[in-house]
């Protein structure tokens, strides 16, 4: 088996809960505090580090059933300087907090147009924001107010608040079928708090690829799952020229021949 980094094992966090709503259980994390990544990459403590972080707990049922396991990205306000970040895994993603941002950015005071502190990571340089890809069997936001206890508490209890994140999200959905929506591209991104008149900024991209396989509760609105944000939602342009890293291949199979995109 290879060695674990040093660095991401001490950003390893295991066995904390939390209940998903959508889901009706109670889900087993592994948290991956970005902060310590981003600082051992910035210090060149992972010299020959590609950018992609690939991590999952094989014990989820495969089948969405018990036991339900899943990623959470937490401290991730500021990202490897340039380079960025993709983090990648066959489990359901929760992204706690602002992500992406260089810290409490504009956005969350009510400017869209902001939604980084300036000069963040100090580099000068005309793209400062570095790119970033969350890819997952479901992608769920969780605000800057977020409290592991208070998932299991009623929704009056899970109170959202304004918060930005700036990264693309490929993930799966629960498609519609049989009477179930899929709750569309606005609810593409899960909720489980009440966002009502609080603001979730995104700069980003989303792409669905795929239907998910273990985080398969049906879109509900309300009902004790989560009450919809004032999205404040952009396409990130800088994506035109820095994508992620390790940017995804398309594949198509036409007419007997293979074409890549």
């Amino acid at each position: 088996m290879p060695r674990i980094p040093f660095a991401f094992k001490n950003a390893i966090t295991t066995n904390q809960t939390i209940q998903d709503n959508r889901q009706g259980a109670t889900v087993r994390l592994v948290t991956l505090d970005i902060s310590q990544i981003t600082s051992s990459i910035n210090s060149n403590s992972l010299p020959g580090f590609n950018g992609i972080i690939y991590i999952a707990d094989t014990s989820a049922d495969p089948s969405g059933g018990s036991p339900q396991r899943a990623v959470r990205l937490k401290n991730g306000a500021n990202m490897p300087t340039n380079a960025g970040l993709t983090v990648a895994t066959q489990n359901p993603i929760y992204v706690q907090g602002d992500y992406n941002t260089g810290s409490n950015p504009p956005s969350n005071s009510g400017d869209p147009t902001k939604p980084q502190v300036n000069n963040y990571n100090g580099t000068g340089q005309p793209y400062p924001r570095p790119p970033s890809l969350v890819i997952g069997d479901a992608v769920n936001i969780l605000s800057n107010a977020w409290n592991d206890s208070n998932s299991f508490a009623s929704l009056s209890s899970r109170i959202a608040s304004n918060t930005t994140v700036n990264t693309a999200i490929v993930s799966g959905i629960v498609p519609t079928a049989n009477g179930n929506y899929s709750g569309g591209a606005e609810n593409f991104p899960r909720f489980l708090e009440s966002w009502t008149n609080k603001t979730l900024t995104y700069y980003g991209s989303m792409v669905e690829l795929y239907q998910s396989q273990t985080a398969t509760g049906k879109w509900v609105y309300g009902n004790n799952i989560y009450e919809a944000p004032i999205r404040q939602w952009y396409f990130d342009t800088k994506f035109r020229t820095k994508p992620p890293p390790g940017s995804l291949m398309v594949y198509s199979y036409v007419k007997g021949r293979w074409f890549t995109q």
